[in-house]
């Protein structure tokens, strides 16, 4: 068991986290529920949830939206979003579908690295 005061400090840690996540996070980003993204889908896989879809594609270099299906919670990566093709984003029942942006994906610690070497 932790002694009490560990639990503060890891509070302290995780809000600083968030508080960094949040400053790289300024634009925001909104579902769309009822709506679909048709003919760009580069993968689909089964997910338990809306976020863990967004994780998903959020580690994809490729995935610029995704389609996020309530009736069996699969979860559609799309390699185009709705603002390069407006003539494919169209309306479904049990659909979410949501943008992404180049300032949400995660970075890994290599990237980090050669980052901060330029």
């Amino acid at each position: 068991m932790l002694p009490k005061y560990c639990f503060g400090i890891l509070v302290i840690v995780n809000s600083a986290e968030l508080d960094e996540g949040l400053k790289n996070c300024k634009e925001q980003t909104k579902s769309a529920n009822g709506y679909y993204l048709a003919g760009h889908v580069i993968s689909t896989v089964k997910s338990s949830s809306l976020a863990e879809c967004v994780m998903l594609c959020s580690y994809q270099l490729q995935c610029k939206s995704l389609n996020f299906q309530l009736s069996d919670k699969s979860c559609d990566l799309n390699g185009a979003d709705r603002h390069t093709h407006p003539e494919d984003y169209e309306r479904r029942e049990a659909s979410v579908y949501m943008d992404t942006s180049e300032k949400h994906r995660k970075v890994s610690l290599l990237d980090k690295r050669f980052d901060s070497r330029s």
